[in-house]
């Protein structure tokens, strides 16, 4: 029961944006073709790249009639040999809109008429034959997709979405609306979600267990935009009846084509879990978890063809909690009163520093990008547990389990090329991600000798980043962006 209850934490705690739990990658890179061209590291301020029903400010086809199609593809970790053979982790993205223009009395309003399909889906694995573990999971999820955009007399904006998702079971409609008081001004509001959900199917020791990870929130925010001239940007959001959640981003124009970017955001929430096994309540998980990220960066536009940025960017994640596992999920009930139940607490942290390197040309016709990034992840993780004994009145089995790697170092590698013909336009990039080292957080007499490579010396469910490195040439990502507008 203990290591049903390890698993759960960890993969409650693996980063996770707006999307499935298992596409691992999103908490290093940024969304879209020309960010992952650039080294996966997004513009500020953020431009429209494609029709996007979640922020449908960003359904706006500019009086053309618009068709868009974009595919990502993921293979994040793929072991071939060693303590986790078999090991995987893959998904898939696929997204596909339509938008029409119309204008209204005498153009002063104008405005797009949307509708899109989008599918996502992941396959994860991870299985260790010497300790009998296997955790699995293999889903996907559809959404149908409708908006409308609307421009009224160059000082209001708004953007309503209708989405149909496999994640709820009601609608999500996000909408966006903006009013420009001057021309360097804009106040607005915007309501989003976040949707993560998987059923991990888990054997341990003979026994099987289901870990559904599903977590769903709508927010709120109110934010300010000042842009003076493209010369000094600001955008300062925060979110309703939520203190602790922010965001800002800033640029700042220099002499010399220069200029500075950089941002602030965090986030405080809290989750409740159950799990079963054998078709049994199995327990519960209580817990809070509370996300920072800043970032400072400077760029140089030498040319209006070309772009040049260096970035650092730190991001932080830490929580903690506790719960339950049911020990009459694996006894019978009359002996389980004595047995008692196994409790635990326990507290986690990640924290990832990368440095980023990135250019994009733009032609009239080629787009061509280059990026790289040194990142360097630190983990810590303790889970203390202990079991109930007589009526819950006693205590036994009392044990602490940490994590033995408490450093991971990775390159990635990102190529985008892009070719515009006329009314059309398609966009390729690829990264790679190079592992490059772990460290231990054992003395050095306890710790096994590793390869200059490096290696793990664990056991639990962590090491298969080491496994990574000696067994695994890395994962990749790769995205396609398809436009038609005429």
């Amino acid at each position: 029961m203990r290591q049903i209850t390890l698993a759960f934490v960890l993969l409650l705690l693996l980063p996770h944006q707006s999307l499935a739990y298992t596409e691992i990658v999103d908490f290093f890179l940024d969304y879209g073709v020309e960010t992952l061209m650039r080294g996966g590291v997004r513009k500020l301020p953020e431009e429209q790249e494609a029709l996007d029903f979640t922020a449908p400010l960003f359904l706006d086809s500019k009086g053309k009639y618009r068709l868009d199609a974009g595919y990502e593809n993921q293979r994040t970790v793929r072991i071939f040999n060693g303590r986790w053979a078999r090991s995987h982790a893959y998904a898939e993205k696929l997204e596909t809109s339509v938008a029409a223009p119309f204008s209204l009395t005498g153009k002063k309003i104008n405005g797009t008429v949307a509708a899109g399909y989008g599918y996502r889906w992941f396959d994860f694995s991870a299985e260790n034959a010497t300790e009998g573990i296997t955790l699995k999971g293999d889903e996907n999820f559809e959404a149908k997709k409708g908006g409308v955009n609307l421009s009224a007399y160059d000082r209001l904006r708004l953007g309503v979405s209708v989405i149909a998702t496999d994640y709820r079971s009601g609608l999500e409609v996000p909408i966006e609306a903006e009013i420009a008081p001057c021309d360097f001004l804009r106040v607005g509001y915007k309501r989003s979600y976040i949707d993560d959900a998987a059923d991990f199917n888990v054997q341990l020791s003979g026994k099987s267990g289901l870990i559904p990870v599903h977590y769903g929130e709508e927010l709120n925010e109110l934010y300010i935009v000042g842009d003076y001239k493209e010369i000094v940007y600001g955008k300062y959001a925060h979110e309703l009846g939520k203190t602790g959640n922010l965001r800002f981003e800033g640029k700042v124009r220099l002499p010399l084509s220069l200029y500075l970017v950089g941002n602030y955001r965090q986030r405080d929430l809290n989750f409740s879990q159950d799990f079963s096994v054998e078709g049994k309540p199995g327990g519960f998980m209580r817990g809070d978890i509370v996300f920072r990220e800043y970032r400072g960066g400077i760029g140089a536009d030498p040319t209006d063809k070309w772009n040049v940025e260096l970035n650092y960017r730190h991001r932080g994640l830490d929580s903690s909690g506790g719960g339950v596992a049911f020990s009459s999920a694996v006894v019978d009930f009359w002996p389980s009163l004595v047995v008692g139940n196994y409790n635990h607490t326990y507290d986690a942290a990640f924290s990832i520093d990368q440095y980023h390197a990135g250019m994009v040309y733009k032609g009239e016709n080629v787009t061509l990008g280059l990026g790289v990034q040194y990142i360097y992840l630190k983990t810590a993780a303790q889970l203390d547990y202990w079991r109930s004994v007589l009526f819950g009145i006693g205590r036994a089995g009392a044990n602490t389990l940490q994590l033995d790697t408490d450093r991971v170092k990775l390159l990635f590698l990102s190529l985008g090329l892009g070719y515009r013909w006329q009314n059309v336009a398609v966009n390729y990039a690829f990264g790679q991600f190079v592992p490059l080292g772990t460290h231990d957080n054992k003395p050095a007499s306890a710790t096994p000798p590793t390869s200059s490579g490096g290696g793990g010396g664990g056991t639990d469910i962590f090491e298969s980043i080491a496994d990574k490195i000696d067994h695994n040439p890395g994962g990749n990502i790769q995205r396609v962006l398809l436009t038609i507008a005429f």
